[in-house]
């Protein structure tokens, strides 16, 4: 057994052939700072290079994870280092996506924002009835990235990914459930049932499985890459709006 320091942002555990990743800010309802993107990236590569054959993606506290930090986007960083964040954020995404290994993503309570777009980006999400997926980049006057543009497309269509964005939608477990967006709603311990279906993936032929997995998704990479540019973009715009600097004000005064 392999595992990481309880008091990181990222905890990792190896058993055999299951890796668990916990997001680990819980009191920021693991809210995504930079520190945590970096040491999320470095544990996917560490996993890359071990046995492991399934992830388990999971959140402590009360949530799954609230998105990106919203403190983080008053602070008044060069356009340089706001693209650097922005490229790790594309980083972090594409190693999910392209990991080696099958992910499941174990949601309770909030995936909002990049929380909602990394549980979208693993292979399989099982959620508990109390959990939410919310689209709230609109509401601080930001377009929605992780490559979420992408993400949402591809299991709602064009129209109705646009229309979700758009509104700011916030679906609820079985909402999310009936549109395709997860594969499994239960009603407590997503986290106990992620671990009886990686058993199930594991009594298949695993090494075939995740075969499949990286057909599917290599074919779907350049069109999930160029999405995240093309976020990314946008995004260093849309910080610099009037609108945006507005909304996130209100938003911090509120909370």
């Amino acid at each position: 057994m392999t595992t990481t320091s309880s008091s990181q942002p990222i905890r990792m555990e190896i058993n055999d052939q299951v890796a668990h990743i916990e997001l680990n800010r819980p009191d920021v309802l693991n809210a995504m700072n930079v520190e945590l993107i970096e040491q999320l990236i470095e544990t996917l590569d560490s996993i890359t290079e071990s046995n492991a054959n399934i992830v388990l993606l999971s959140g402590a506290g009360p949530g799954f994870s609230s998105g990106g930090d919203i403190t983080s986007m008053t602070e008044d960083i060069s356009e340089t280092r706001f693209n650097e964040i922005m490229n790790q954020v594309k980083e972090m995404i594409l190693k999910l996506y392209t990991l080696p290994k099958i992910v499941i993503s174990a949601v309770h309570g909030p995936a909002a924002g990049l929380g909602f777009s990394l549980a979208l980006s693993s292979d399989y999400i099982v959620a508990s009835e109390d959990s939410s997926f919310g689209l709230n980049f609109i509401k601080v006057g930001l377009v929605a990235d992780g490559g979420c543009h992408y993400l949402l497309k591809n299991k709602l269509g064009d129209q109705k990914a646009k229309q979700a964005i758009w509104n700011g939608q916030t679906f609820n477990a079985e909402e999310a459930f009936q549109l395709g967006l997860i594969d499994k709603v239960v009603s407590d311990q997503p986290f106990s049932h992620a671990e009886e279906i990686a058993k199930q993936f594991l009594n298949q032929p695993i090494e075939a499985l995740i075969e499949t997995k990286l057909i599917l998704n290599s074919l779907n990479l350049p069109e999930l890459t160029n999405t995240m540019e093309l976020e990314n973009e946008a995004q260093g715009k849309m910080r610099k709006t009037s609108e945006h600097q507005r909304r996130i004000k209100a938003f911090l005064n509120r909370h």
